[in-house]
């Protein structure tokens, strides 16, 4: 961030330019990449206050600031009226909190209005889906080459009180008005302070204009990018392959890829994984010179800059068969993806090596048949990843042609591409099953259903020589129509599974999801809707930035195919990242400290599944010992002295290192514990000061208030 005489902070992101000035903020989404005109959103927070109650807002000079603890840059508002309006810059965005310190005069809801000037043209929710944020889009954002930023997304607005509670507020687009607010029945029984927080950022289709279907996506690690790839369908007789790569936050790098092109041919249902230990993806794809075969199945390497690797031809197959599977590899050493695909008899195996550096992919080895049955088999899906323990799993439905003597079964297959244990059988199709997908870390796996009696999840494991069914399966929405297309990502802390949802209204389908905790299937966030009105949502594909820090590779990228409701009908490719743990609760200074002057943070996000949450002192220098009593924010502190002091629950003690201690604090997957709120304040011990007169040398840090997020 960089300042432009004493009044004016800019700020820049990949696909963005924010500045912040006395008379408002302007967020300018991909400057360098504008179809016709810049993307600009100038908005001012005019007011806030409750019901006919309002506070006008100070126009004021910003101020720059970043919190303790925070590498994020900020922006920082004294509004008056005991309002905060604070913007944290992120590459995707700028995230924006208004804190309240004080109740607002009046009743009803409490709402911020900021007027708004810009030529973007809006796509409000409106109802129910205000919950779910709104997006701005340019006139005539389509129709330009390559890949574009469309508008600008401001997200849903949480609410958080002192005392840990959270509520879901709306986004409403009034005119040139935008108002944010929570809902009267929270801001009448919260513990003030207040914050109200959704995010902006920018809105983009990472693909050119006509009809693109069948989207897929990896997560490449060395390189911090992923790389997406879709079907192009020009006409009956000609469809291409395109890709798109992106960096780690979403954001568009480079042109489109053409993957594989023939002038007259078809090329279809691509797939994508990456190899860590080459730092490549592999795109596979069926492609037939004409609409009659003969089909063959090829692929080829996609380096990280968007060069590719020479064709790979693998093997012929039939127009009625489906396209191939491939699973990711995220070990160390191994440079081989695993390739598997049915033809309705066999399910077939096939392991491909990306080498490192330019070179095409090579077959290391024979096919493996992994089931054969004159009876048939179909819907043969595969994990998307292998994880460090390098086993992946392929299940697929084993049928008869008289119907309904079938079976879902299952096997586990290794890095060597060997067959492990034995083939494991979980019983015939549920009723109404519509489709299925699973993933997993190699070790457990995540089966996720969708039903007529609506999505239900169960468990996979490896017992170290076999893989067994772990419970039964979990019922996790109570939906009972209108999904399709489901998917799933392990992303370490949670497992998200996404679909296609039409919320009750036929061919109103917008993209849903929810995260769920490994190993259990409960529910470990809150369901999730990208919303587009007027467009059929379809074909969700998540694409893990897993790695085994619980918080740093906690995020994916969500894919899917997107329909205009009006003619030509045109359809296109859109992408929306996700994080599994966000930005967590609050951590309020509350006071009290006395002594040795210490500061607390959290290393992470104050939040659920995050079991590496931990809780720093620093200013510890040459004390004995450090530890972090945590306690209720409701219980009345202990006068000692000039201290106050927090009644302990719990004593946890913290590692030494230099001027730093360090208390570890993990919390699980429990979505009962969001808003719980804790009281937190260090005890350091070996202190010159004794400030309380019943211990010597003992000082205590400030108490401090953290709520549990998500």
């Amino acid at each position: 961030m960089r300042a432009i005489g004493d009044r004016v902070l800019v700020a820049e992101g990949p696909r963005y330019v924010a500045s912040f000035a006395a008379d408002g903020v302007t967020f300018t989404a991909a400057p360098r990449r504008r179809a016709g005109r810049e993307l600009d959103l100038r908005r001012r927070t005019e007011s806030f206050g409750r019901g006919d109650e309002r506070v006008q807002a100070d126009d004021v000079a910003p101020a720059a600031e970043r919190a303790a603890g925070d590498a994020s840059p900020g922006v920082r508002y004294a509004r008056g009226g005991g309002a905060i309006e604070r913007w944290r810059v992120r590459p995707d965005g700028i995230e924006l909190t208004y804190t309240f310190a004080q109740p607002m005069p009046g009743d009803g809801d409490l709402v911020v209005r900021l007027a708004l000037t810009t030529a973007l043209v809006p796509g409000a929710a409106t109802g129910d889906d205000a919950e779910l944020g709104l997006r701005l889009q340019a006139p005539a954002a389509r129709g330009t080459h390559p890949p574009r930023a469309t508008g600008v997304r401001i997200g849903a607005v949480t609410g958080l009180d002192a005392a840990g509670r959270s509520c879901r507020g709306n986004v409403r687009l009034n005119e040139a008005m935008l108002e944010l607010s929570l809902p009267a029945a929270f801001v009448d029984a919260a513990v003030w302070p207040i914050v109200l927080d959704p995010l902006i950022g920018p809105d983009f289709a990472p693909n050119p204009v006509g009809d693109e279907v069948r989207p897929a996506a990896a997560y490449e690690a060395t390189s911090r990018r992923y790389l997406a790839v879709w079907q192009h369908d020009m006409n009956l007789a000609n469809s291409q392959i395109v890709g798109q790569l992106l960096d780690v936050e979403g954001n568009p790098v480079g042109g489109t890829v053409l993957v594989r092109y023939t002038p007259g041919a078809l090329a279809i249902e691509p797939v994508v994984a990456s190899v860590r230990a080459s730092g490549r993806f592999l795109v596979a794809w069926l492609e037939a010179p004409g609409f009659f075969g003969p089909w063959t199945i090829a692929c080829r390497c996609v380096n990280p800059d968007g060069s590719l690797s020479p064709v790979l031809s693998l093997v012929t197959t039939e127009p009625e068969h489906p396209g191939p599977l491939l699973g990711s590899n995220a070990t160390s050493a191994d440079t081989n993806v695993l390739m598997v695909y049915g033809d309705r008899v066999d399910v077939h195996a096939q392991r491909i090596t990306v080498p490192a550096g330019t070179g095409a992919p090579t077959l290391p080895g024979a096919v493996t048949v992994v089931t054969n049955a004159a009876t048939g088999n179909v819907d043969v899906k595969l994990s998307k990843g292998c994880g460090t323990a390098g086993r992946w799993v392929v299940t697929w439905i084993n049928t008869t042609q008289a119907q309904p003597a079938a079976s879902v079964r299952a096997r586990a297959i290794g890095i060597d591409g060997h067959l492990l244990g034995t083939e494991l059988h979980l019983g015939p199709p549920a009723a109404g099953l519509t489709g299925y997908a699973l993933d997993g870390d190699g070790v457990d796996f995540l089966l996720a259903e969708l039903r007529s009696a609506g999505l239900f999840c169960r468990m996979l494991g490896w017992t170290g020589s076999d893989l067994v069914a772990q419970g039964t399966p979990v019922r996790v929405t109570g939906s009972t129509t209108g999904k399709s297309d489901v998917d799933v990502a392990f992303l370490g802390p949670k497992t998200l599974v996404t679909w296609s949802d039409d919320g009750g209204t036929p061919m109103a389908n917008d993209i849903h999801g929810l995260a769920l905790e490994p190993g259990t299937c409960r529910a470990c966030d809150l369901p999730f809707g990208i919303a587009r009105p007027g467009h059929y949502d379809f074909e969700p594909a998540v694409a893990a930035q897993y790695t085994t820090s619980p918080t740093a590779g906690d995020q994916a990228l969500i894919v899917f195919s997107s329909a205009e409701f009006t003619p030509p009908f045109d359809s296109e490719v859109r992408a929306q990242r996700f994080e599994a743990i966000g930005a967590g609760g609050p951590f309020v200074n509350t006071g009290g400290g006395c002594g040795r002057r210490t500061s607390m943070s959290a290393n992470g996000p104050i939040a659920i599944a995050n079991p590496g949450l931990a809780f720093r002192v620093d200013g510890v220098a040459g004390a004995l010992a450090v530890s972090v009593a945590v306690g209720i924010p409701t219980a009345a502190p202990l006068p000692c002295g000039s201290c106050q002091v927090a009644v302990p629950v719990v004593m946890l003690p913290a590692q030494l290192g230099g001027d730093r201690a360090e208390a570890h604090l993990g919390i699980g997957c429990e979505p009962s514990l969001v808003g719980a709120a804790l009281e937190l304040q260090a005890w350091v011990l070996g202190t010159a000061e004794s400030p309380c007169p019943l211990v010597a040398s003992l000082s205590f840090s400030d108490r401090h208030v953290a709520t549990i997020g998500q």
